[in-house]
């Protein structure tokens, strides 16, 4: 009997050997599933990281070129608003030139018609004086217009 409890008791250390190498196990195991999951769970961290830094260069990027697109169109107005200013202006120059040759011409005419007057004044007023005369005293009125 006592071959069978020595080989109880070495059956029963045998058994309580194999049960902590077997919670070791467990335990080891745990713990590698658990620096696994963190493993992971770095590197969906990483990759999330890297995903979330790779989309915020590229909104900047795309915000970069439309603020250059509403520059360039900006720009674009602001050429195009300046040249038909530029000849509107050009326009209103041509406008005041032809205003200032048509009175200077105006001017000159009048001046003309001023001297060919003063010109033709003394003769005219010899006549008009005769005219005005002859009409006050016509058949049976004096040269003051009164009846006779």
């Amino acid at each position: 009997m006592s071959s069978l409890v020595d080989t109880l008791e070495h059956a029963g250390s045998l058994l309580l050997s194999g049960a902590v190498a077997c919670y070791v196990f467990l335990k080891w195991r745990e713990r590698q599933r658990g620096r696994m999951a963190d493993s992971r769970a770095r590197e969906i961290l990483e990759k999330a990281k890297q995903e979330s830094e790779t989309l915020l260069r590229e909104s900047r990027l795309a915000a970069s070129q439309e603020a250059l697109k509403t520059r360039e169109q900006f720009e674009q107005a602001e050429v195009a608003r300046r040249s038909e200013q530029l000849e509107l202006e050009r326009r209103l120059a041509e406008r005041e030139s032809l205003i200032n040759s048509q009175l200077q011409r105006i001017v000159e005419s009048e001046q003309t018609l001023s001297q060919q007057k003063d010109t033709l004044d003394p003769r005219n007023s010899a006549r008009e004086t005769r005219s005005c005369l002859s009409s006050r005293t016509g058949p049976g009125r004096s040269w003051n217009g009164s009846r006779i």
